[in-house]
């Protein structure tokens, strides 16, 4: 990434001139646009009960580390091409007081008689050895502090008429400065609200709070006034060293540790505190008084607010509905104002800025990809418009996944598809699994990729005033699809023998006993639909060519339009070519169910034992499938073949080795379930790595899984 950043940087200046645009435009590194990085690996404990304080405490760690690694390599690269000597230059005074102030500071180092007669040279060596002290947990304070030196060389080098030295090494290392700092990456953190209502309510009850044990199966309205009163009270529910219960204690001693990075390191590491299945605004106020707990409010003129930032994620099909209003709910909160100004002053701005995360997995799961993305549309509309009317600035977090079905698709034409004024200048998304690879291990694609999304963002920012929007016009029509789509994907759900079928036509059982995920396959360990993630419910699908997720109630959706009502559909053969919206859901649609395969869908099928209850189910998948094949031939113009041939060429080339593999995968499912049965626990174990292999290899060759 330090790499693909600085050739991100040169690729705009070269571009900027090539269009015939003022060159100093981009000179200073404050003129280049912000980039900063993420992450949620060490800090994610949805479901994953590995996820300790500890390894949060370590990932902060390692973190911080990495940044000052890339930093100290940067500044010893610097120093090689500062070699002018003080007796044709002489240095700046500035220079030579900020050169005796290091050498006082680093007083015992080998370094201080190194290079006397380069000052520039000797002054960047010294910066280096003091950012290595930072792996001591010495050195610069913050990274505002080794900004300022630079700074101090920057200007020095502009006196002597070394400009263009200043330009091309040391402005570089300045932007990686002010990009990665000495966290590299934000940590976010991330639990689910389900988990917080155990923690909340066992330290109620370890407090003595009255009908404590009730707040768990009170409605989120009726927590209310409880939460408020306690937002207005500065004293913290428990005694210091209180063990109220397991689910505080993991709760807390999260908090602790966050508390502990900011009174070493300050604020800029800690990422976001995200509320994982939020169902109302109560999800969000409680991380507020967890925050009181272990010492992390602040307070302002106003009252008192806290510095971190909470952000909900909306994720099922309901909670999408209601997350306006519950929105609208949390930032009208006076200690939600407070906190959002308090963070602001922390960033140096003047204005207040609250993260909404959309999830892309769970609403898709639950309804089908065109009921979910739809509601997703009409939510980011709607939630915009409350912080309009707020006065507050709504910043997306796309949880896209690595497939359609979880919200994937080429970058350039997701982000033409959102409603128009949701992206103001700035936006935040994830990248996962496999993709990261894909996208970003290598320099070049690196910085193609955060091109991509450097132009989007740009892009739509700027046009969105004056293009159309579309979203008048879609509404009613979307609308209607995405309830005959929704119908058609319950119905399939809902028949007898449904889930039997996923469970034998789909390696979903292999893929839950493996350790590939990020987390358990299931929220609880229940074994129920609603229980299961949706990345091994999209990853199983995927494997076995079904891709259903992507699909299904589709062609039911378009072809009741055209019947029911045909005005409608006439409009919509003509918003398929004017809004991106709807062209992106559509063509999604079609990649997916063009790399479904009807033979090998026959082929997973023949595993199912209980044969006709089963099939039942096949026949009624089939049966949509060639609808939905057909349905989106007459809305598209024509076959995917004929109109996307760089699309059916790169899928052609991996058809044959492919189709090998999941011949090969069959059998060894076949083998591996029968020696379960027979608890041949020896033969079991032998084919289940075998099984694995095969996963993995699939996956390979479809650059997906979930």
């Amino acid at each position: 990434f330090p790499q693909a950043l600085h050739d991100l940087d040169l690729h705009l200046r070269q571009a900027w001139v090539e269009s015939g645009y003022n060159p100093k435009v981009f000179v200073g590194p404050l003129a280049l646009p912000k980039i900063r990085f993420g992450t949620w690996v060490g800090g994610d404990r949805d479901g994953h009960p590995l996820v300790t304080a500890e390894v949060t405490r370590q990932t902060f760690q390692e973190l911080r580390q990495g940044a000052i690694r890339v930093l100290a390599k940067a500044l010893g690269t610097l120093s090689d091409q500062l070699t002018m000597s003080q007796h044709e230059q002489p240095a700046t005074e500035e220079l030579n007081r900020a050169i005796t102030k290091l050498k006082d500071e680093l007083s015992a180092n080998s370094l201080l008689t190194l290079h006397p007669e380069e000052p520039w040279r000797q002054f960047t060596l010294l910066l280096r050895e003091k950012v290595l002290l930072g792996l001591q947990d010495k050195g610069y304070a913050t990274y505002e502090e080794l900004r300022q030196d630079l700074d101090i060389l920057s200007a020095s080098l502009e006196q002597i008429g070394a400009s263009r030295v200043a330009r091309l090494e040391v402005f570089p290392v300045i932007r990686l400065t002010d990009v990665y700092g000495f966290h590299a990456a934000v940590l976010d953190i991330r639990q689910n609200s389900a988990f917080h209502d155990l923690a909340f309510s066992q330290m109620l009850t370890a407090s003595g709070v009255p009908d404590a044990d009730d707040f768990i199966d009170s409605s989120q309205d009726e927590r209310l006034p409880l939460l408020e009163t306690e937002l207005r009270s500065r004293r913290p529910l428990l005694p210091p060293g209180t063990s109220a219960g397991p689910e505080a204690d993991a709760v807390l001693s999260c908090f602790r540790v966050l508390k502990e990075y900011r009174d070493k390191y300050g604020f800029r590491g800690i990422g976001a505190l995200i509320v994982s299945m939020t169902r109302g605004v109560a999800d969000l106020l409680v991380i507020y008084l967890f925050a009181r707990e272990v010492g992390l409010w602040t307070e302002t003129p106003e009252g008192p607010a806290s510095e971190l930032h909470v952000v909900p994620l909306f994720e099922t099909l309901h909670d999408l509905e209601i997350a306006p209003a519950v929105v609208q709910s949390y930032l009208g909160n006076p200690f939600t104002a407070r906190s959002l100004r308090a963070q602001a002053r922390i960033r140096g701005s003047v204005r207040s800025v609250q993260q909404v995360m959309l999830g892309y997995s769970d609403s898709n799961k639950d309804s089908g990809i065109l009921t979910s993305q739809w509601a997703l549309f009409r939510a980011q509309k709607a939630i915009a418009e409350v912080g309009d009317k707020i006065g507050i600035q709504i910043r997306y977090f796309h949880g896209r996944g690595g497939t359609i079905s979880r919200g994937a698709g080429p970058t350039d034409r997701f982000l033409e598809s959102l409603p128009n004024r949701t992206i103001r200048g700035d936006l935040r998304l994830t990248e996962q699994g496999e993709t990261i690879a894909q996208k970003y291990a290598n320099r070049v694609t690196a910085t193609y990729n955060l091109e991509l999304l450097l132009a989007g963002v740009t892009g739509i920012s700027l046009r969105q005033e004056n293009r159309p929007d579309h979203a008048d016009a879609i509404s009613c029509i979307v609308t209607k699809l995405a309830a005959f789509s929704r119908d058609a994907y319950s119905a399939l759900l809902a028949m007898p023998g449904f889930l039997d079928f996923f469970a034998s036509a789909t390696p979903i059982d292999a893929l839950e006993l493996s350790s590939i995920g990020s987390r358990p396959s299931r929220r609880t360990g229940k074994r129920s639909f609603g229980d299961l993630r949706a990345i091994p419910w999209v990853f199983s699908w995927t494997q076995a060519r079904f891709y259903l997720p992507g699909w299904y109630g589709v062609g039911t959706a378009l072809t009741q339009l055209k019947e029911e009502e045909s005005s409608g559909y006439e409009q919509l053969l003509h918003l398929r070519k004017d809004s991106p919206f709807v062209q992106f859901v559509l063509t999604n649609v079609e990649t997916n169910i063009f790399s479904a395969d009807r033979d090998l869908m026959r082929l997973y099928a023949s595993l199912c034992t209980q044969r006709e209850e089963l099939m039942l189910v096949f026949t009624q998948i089939t049966k949509e499938f060639e609808l939905t094949i057909r349905a989106l031939e007459e809305v598209l113009g024509g076959e995917a073949a004929t109109r996307r041939p760089r699309f059916t060429m790169t899928h052609q080339i991996r058809a044959d080795a492919l189709r090998a593999l999941h011949f090969q995968q069959v059998q060894l499912l076949r083998q591996w379930r029968a020696a379960q049965a027979e608890d041949d626990v020896k033969a079991s174990d032998r084919l289940f790595t075998d099984v694995m292999v095969s996963i993995n290899a699939i996956a390979s060759g479809l650059r997906t899984t979930g």
